[in-house]
């Protein structure tokens, strides 16, 4: 294994480094699970993962907020490094957790005196058997990769309206820029309007016979997020078709 070894060699001094607030872990536009604050992770059945923090985060501090953010699930300290999280199909967890921050311990103090960071020179090739998804790379799904451009429309968030089950949920949304693309139903927008909007979202039948999100289609994994928006969120989509009450869309994006 080729490594490269930077020694930082530093007077005898303490350096606080501030960590921002991180999710747990991140999902890629394909559904691929990428490193947040967990570094790994293993599953244990079909509803218990367990996953391994990285420096700078305390299993008990991070145990607390899950079992506060999350409803339905158990989050258990195994050690200082490692929590489970339990009662949820393990996809549907990392797609929750992609969208949930967590804040670390107030400041990771680390000892200058004499640091060796370990940079491997292919880190991808160097990850153990079937840890090729752990990468320190976010990567989100952007509007650009759902829709033609010309068909978008931007707006502000009034409202969300979420059901009893997670991820559904419809949102109010003020319409503040138009479609370029001059033709229904893109021209039934009106600019200065608010429209409730409802999130495609691609079913399938789970293990129980139950109907939840097919993860692995695009704009489900993307509609998601409109279950964690908030009022005052700029946001991007395309809608489909009129509904009862409003529109259906493709997608409905926060705007990066």
């Amino acid at each position: 294994m080729f490594t490269k070894t930077i020694l930082l060699i530093i007077g005898a001094f303490i350096v606080s480094l501030p960590l921002s607030a991180e999710t747990l872990v991140r999902l890629d536009e394909h559904g691929t699970v990428l490193a947040g604050a967990a570094v790994a992770w293993t599953e244990e059945g079909s509803d218990s993962v367990v996953f391994t923090l990285g420096a700078g985060y305390s299993s008990g501090q991070i145990a607390a907020q899950l079992r506060e953010k999350l409803s339905g699930i158990s989050a258990d300290v195994i050690d200082a490094g490692n929590v489970r999280v339990s009662g949820l199909a393990a996809q549907e967890l990392y797609a929750r957790l992609s969208f949930i921050e967590l804040k670390p311990a107030e400041n990771l103090n680390l000892d200058m005196n004499a640091v060796a960071v370990n940079l491997p020179s292919n880190p991808i090739a160097e990850l153990p058997d079937g840890s090729s998804s752990i990468r320190a790379t976010e990567m989100q799904i952007a509007a650009s990769d759902l829709g033609s451009p010309e068909k978008s429309f931007e707006g502000v968030v009034v409202e969300v309206k979420r059901e009893k089950d997670f991820p559904f949920a419809t949102v109010f949304v003020k319409i503040t820029r138009l479609p370029e693309l001059k033709e229904k139903p893109h021209t039934l927008l009106k600019a200065g309007e608010s429209y409730l909007l409802h999130p495609f979202m691609l079913l399938k039948n789970s293990k129980d016979g139950m109907k939840t999100p097919d993860w692995s289609n695009r704009e489900s994994m993307a509609n998601v997020g409109v279950w964690h928006m908030k009022p005052g969120d700029v946001v991007t989509g395309e809608i489909m078709g009129e509904n009862s009450d409003g529109f259906n869309v493709r997608y409905v994006v926060v705007k990066k």
